[in-house]
């Protein structure tokens, strides 16, 4: 690759020509490669270089601060919080770790690790001996940070300033407007990512969380890294086989599900296999574990929710036997009032029967005082005719000692009685002769 002239580039002890890619490290004016601690000045319109370098250390003072059994700084918390931006500041030097190096594993075939540690070994306190004998592993901590955040300042240079030129004219694509970005490594960077295979990283698809895991821990030749990621990826692949073998579609959220059965929920806000910086929130769909406050709320939202869907199945029970119940008691009413029924009408047969014998009682107790009395009849020297048609007579009731006239019509019967009939009425008097005495008749 060519590099603009009046570009000064990193001395011999700077190695890390070994990348396909990179052939120089340019890096800002400054002879043996170290940092220029005098205060720059940067125009309003730029980025602010920060207030860690004049707030950390200031005029060879030593940072005192306290260090777990893994190295991490965890007190004083503000000291902390000013180391870790420290070390923000110092991953984003030009000449500590150039932004054109494809991989950070480059920097520790060079010298750049050494001198960057040395640079904030001269920092710190080393008077207690228990930081002394932390310093390996505060060296590794402190690298993981570095490694993060260099990694984080490219992308974020990427996105601001790459991605929305790619159509832009070349003069405007190789030159960025960040000032804490040296020029020659940014044009280098360009060059590197307007590549073939970088382009092909871009525009690929993204793959799920166990396609992810399988790419990262299988080797060239098709065999996964260790035994451990082996049986990862084959329980993975079975359940993913039962979700085909139901014709269920295999959605990002099913990998989601079946990656946290394989491998546990997410754990501290943070998401495995995005990197650092990542965070529940950033990755829709992830299985993360409740803990603390969380875990006692879900908790007893779930025995609530149990003791309401208890008491919701109780009210149903409750109902159905109500429902029950009033069906029993209206059919047990039903039957009550048609046995009711049933009674009164067989009583009303029987009363009507009783009835109908009684009249029929009267009629023949009548009938054989009519038949015994044609002696009677002749001493009183009535003629009986034989036969009575008239369409009216009047006639007189003797029997009961009145004179109650009765319009009546009739005819003298087989057995010697005359039958009349009141005049436009259903009544019938049965007379004998020598019972009536006709005073008018008309033929």
């Amino acid at each position: 690759m060519l590099i603009d002239e009046g570009i000064e580039t990193e001395p011999p002890a700077f190695n890390l020509m070994e990348h396909n890619h990179i052939h120089h490290f340019p890096i800002p004016n400054n002879v043996e490669g170290s940092v220029d601690e005098r205060p720059r000045m940067t125009c309003r319109a730029q980025a602010p270089r920060g207030i860690n370098r004049l707030h950390w250390a200031p005029n060879g003072t030593k940072e005192v601060m306290q260090f777990n059994e893994k190295g991490q700084p965890v007190e004083p918390p503000h000291t902390v919080a000013r180391f870790s931006r420290f070390l923000g500041m110092l991953s984003q030097e030009a000449s500590y770790f150039p932004i054109n190096v494809v991989d950070w594993r480059h920097f520790y075939r060079g010298s750049n690790m050494d001198r960057a540690w040395q640079r904030i070994k001269g920092t710190l306190d080393w008077t207690y001996e228990i930081t002394l004998e932390l310093e390996p592993k505060i060296r590794r901590v402190c690298e993981m940070k570095m490694n993060d955040r260099w990694k984080d300042y490219k992308a974020n240079l990427k996105k601001a300033y790459y991605t929305p030129c790619l159509h832009s004219p070349s003069a405007e694509r190789f030159h960025c407007q960040d000032g804490r970005v040296n020029q020659g490594q940014w044009k280098l960077l360009v060059q590197l990512w307007d590549t073939g295979h970088a382009q092909e990283q871009v525009n690929g698809s993204k793959p799920d969380c166990i396609t992810f895991f399988t790419l990262t821990h299988t080797r060239k030749n098709g065999e996964p890294v260790d035994a451990r990621s082996a049986a990862i990826i084959d329980e993975s692949n079975t359940k993913l086989k039962l979700y085909a073998d139901r014709n269920e579609i295999i959605t990002e959220q099913v990998c989601h599900n079946v990656y946290a059965d394989v491998l546990g929920p997410e754990k501290y806000n943070r998401v495995r296999g995005f990197g650092t910086g990542v965070v529940w929130s950033d990755v829709p769909g992830i299985r993360t574990e409740k803990r603390g406050i969380c875990r006692e709320v879900e908790a007893i939202t779930v025995a609530y929710e149990e003791q309401i869907k208890a008491a919701n199945i109780e009210i149903e029970r409750l109902k159905m036997e109500a429902s029950e119940r009033e069906e029993r008691q209206r059919i047990e009413q039903a039957n009550v009032v048609a046995q009711l029924r049933k009674e009164q009408t067989d009583s009303m047969v029987v009363h009507n029967r009783r009835m109908e014998l009684e009249v029929e009682n009267m009629k023949r107790e009548l009938r054989a005082a009519i038949m015994s009395a044609p002696m009677r009849a002749a001493d009183a020297g009535i003629v009986e005719p034989n036969r009575v048609d008239v369409s009216e007579a009047c006639v007189t009731r003797t029997e009961q000692g009145t004179s109650l006239k009765i319009q009546a019509s009739g005819e003298v019967e087989d057995d010697g009685f005359v039958v009349l009939h009141n005049n436009g009425t259903v009544d019938e008097m049965v007379y004998r002769p020598c019972m009536v005495n006709v005073t008018r008749f008309n033929k």
